[in-house]
């Protein structure tokens, strides 16, 4: 996420929460989806506006994206529909 973005996003309506969330990714590691899921879902960014939902999302996936690729792994795991979800898509559909 471009530096502007982020603080674009720091500094509108959901600033406390943004910030917020920013520590958590921060400090979040491969084994932390679920508690990713469960934050956002505690923060009520369902409410957000579309803009802000997509640079929150944005965030969360360049997040997830460094965490992997510094495993080692593929930068993307989606789930096949026969899957559980990754806590990536879970966010995803909250935010719809």
């Amino acid at each position: 996420m471009a530096r502007e973005r982020l603080e674009t996003l720091l500094a509108g309506p959901h600033a406390a929460a943004a910030r917020e969330l920013v520590a958590f990714l921060r400090a979040m590691t491969l084994e932390d989806g679920m508690h990713l899921v469960e934050f956002v879902r505690a923060a009520d960014w369902e409410r957000a506006d579309a803009g802000t939902k997509f640079e929150v999302l944005s965030l969360i996936n360049a997040t997830i994206t460094a965490l992997r690729e510094r495993a080692e792994l593929p930068p993307i795991n989606d789930a096949l529909p026969d899957e559980e979800p990754t806590a990536f898509l879970i966010i995803r559909e909250m935010f719809r």
